[in-house]
Order: C-alpha cells, then sequence, then structure tokens
C-alpha cells in the first residue's frame, strides 16, 4: 500500500512557461531552495539550437513565479549545454553552491558555481567532476549532493556499457571528487 503517498494532487497551471524565441523556450530540471521567506526556482532553458543556460525565478507563495535577472541565465557558458541545477547552501564557507550537467555535445560532466545572493553566479570554467575511463571519456550528469560531518556527497547519473546507472563520489571541498 502507498498510504499517504497515493494523495498527491496534480494542479493544472504551470508555475513557469517557456518563451518562444527565446534562451529558455523549454524548460526543464526544476529544484526549488526556500530561503528568508522567498522561493528560489532554479531551471534549465534550451534555446531552439539546443543550446541550454540555467535560470532562477522567485516566489512568496510558491505559485506565482518571476524571473530574475531581468529573465537573462542565471548560468551560461558558451560553447556547452547547462542543465540540471542542484543548489545547497555551504555554512561554513557561507555561500550557496549549485552544482549542475553540461554537455560538450559528446559528453556530461559536472559544473560548479557559487553565489552569496542566489542571484548573481561565479561558474567555475572547468567541469568538477569527469569520469576518465582508461582515456574514455563516461558521462556523468544530474548531480544531487549533500554536505554531512564535513563531507560533499554527491549522487550522480553515470553512463555504463549497459545504460545508465546512479554512481556516488565524495569531496572535502565540493570541488576535487
Amino acid at each position: 500500500s502507498l498510504g499517504s503517498l497515493s494523495l498527491w494532487l496534480y494542479e493544472e497551471s504551470y508555475l513557469l512557461r517557456g518563451r518562444v524565441g527565446e534562451w529558455d523556450e523549454e524548460l526543464a530540471g526544476p529544484m526549488v531552495i526556500g530561503f528568508d521567506s522567498v522561493e528560489y526556482l532554479f531551471y534549465d532553458g534550451v534555446d531552439s539550437e539546443g543550446n541550454g543556460s540555467i535560470g532562477v525565478a522567485t516566489s512568496v507563495d510558491g505559485v506565482n513565479f518571476g524571473r530574475k535577472n531581468d529573465g537573462e541565465p542565471a548560468l551560461s557558458l558558451d560553447g556547452v549545454r547547462l542543465s540540471d541545477p542542484y543548489v545547497i547552501y555551504d555554512a561554513p564557507r557561507d555561500e550557496w553552491r549549485m552544482f549542475f550537467s553540461i554537455f560538450d555535445g559528446v559528453e556530461w560532466s559536472i559544473g560548479h558555481a557559487s553565489s552569496a545572493d542566489l542571484l548573481s553566479w561565479e561558474v567555475d570554467p572547468a567541469p568538477v567532476l569527469q569520469i576518465d575511463d582508461n582515456g574514455v571519456q563516461v558521462s556523468i550528469a544530474a548531480p544531487v549532493v549533500t554536505h554531512v560531518h564535513g563531507e560533499f556527497r554527491m549522487w550522480a547519473s553515470v553512463e555504463i556499457d549497459e545504460g545508465w546507472a546512479i554512481g556516488f563520489a565524495t569531496s572535502t571541498d565540493g570541488v576535487d571528487w
């Protein structure tokens, strides 16, 4: 029996819609953080050419969201597609950290950015986690990260011969995995 898990009610309304002709024509990968009575909705947006960036919208009631940064992406890197944002607060460093997927047209890897205010992000120029299997790049994407007992723990999708699996990595600083 599923018990109370079966009692979810689907609301047929949309919190945010894609914008035709814009960087976020198609939306996916939502992740929400609540902080100081504001909900921050992070999402990936893809334009008509397949380029992807990460945006942020906010709400005080959890229903009516407005895009921030004048509707421009919060994160964008030339020549790669960004998706699957995952944001956590790093108390020892007193900053927000975002982990996300990067697609270079061939393989997926994990990127990292940091922020003091959840709106302006400083992006690391290179991926923080790539998998090299004897000289062959292996895709890793869709990170979920926690910080427990001074250690960062990441679960992510990893491409294997049979398809995709869930992988696990640890880090002391959230950058070197």
